[in-house]
């Protein structure tokens, strides 16, 4: 994304409560407390990591380092073992770019392509539907849509893994996870 675009979503994420902190890692997280290579320090009850990825610059220069684009270099080899046991030539594959999307939360988002820039629900909602149309069978993708349409209108599925339950277990362990019994997860349910 452009850096203009770059900072609409660090200046949306702060308007919702988040500390953003830009070239800045991680020294230490013990004890619910944080310190940065910047020096500062302080106490904290939730922590979301994030970076970015960049693949090596030898094959960067071919595509990018994610799913969607394996997906689709999949179906061109595919189409190129079939082409070679038919006797016809294989063909490159070419990345045909159709721009960045990133979802900021339930009804936030940000999409570019080139000079054109989508932002908030809008945005959003063209991430949910890029991510449904990349689902492969139709029974999939409907039964994605009803999920996803359940908890915007309900809320939070209840049924969840116990880690989502209680996510801060292990940065207060010092990254361990503790161990679980049975009366635990009975306790969560109830």
């Amino acid at each position: 994304m452009s850096a203009d675009t770059g900072r609409w979503v660090v200046c949306s994420l702060e308007k919702r409560g988040a500390r953003i902190y830009l070239n800045t890692q991680l020294r230490s997280a013990e004890n619910g407390h944080v310190v940065l290579s910047t020096g500062e320090e302080f106490d904290s009850g939730l922590i979301v990591w994030t970076a970015g990825n960049a693949a090596n610059p030898i094959i960067a220069r071919h595509t990018v380092p994610n799913a969607q684009h394996a997906v689709r270099q999949a179906k061109r080899l595919a189409s190129n073992i079939l082409a070679t046991i038919r006797g016809r030539g294989a063909k490159n594959y070419v990345h045909h770019n159709l721009g960045v999307v990133a979802t900021l939360g339930v009804g936030q988002g940000v999409f570019q392509s080139g000079r054109i820039v989508i932002k908030g629900f809008a945005a959003w909602v063209m991430h949910r539907g890029y991510h449904v149309l990349a689902i492969a069978s139709w029974e999939r993708k409907i039964r994605i849509l009803a999920v996803w349409f359940t908890a915007d209108v309900f809320g939070r599925d209840i049924v969840s893994l116990m880690s989502v339950q209680h996510p801060r277990d292990a940065f207060v362990a010092g990254g361990a996870p503790r161990a679980r019994s049975i009366a635990d997860f009975t306790a969560a349910r109830t």
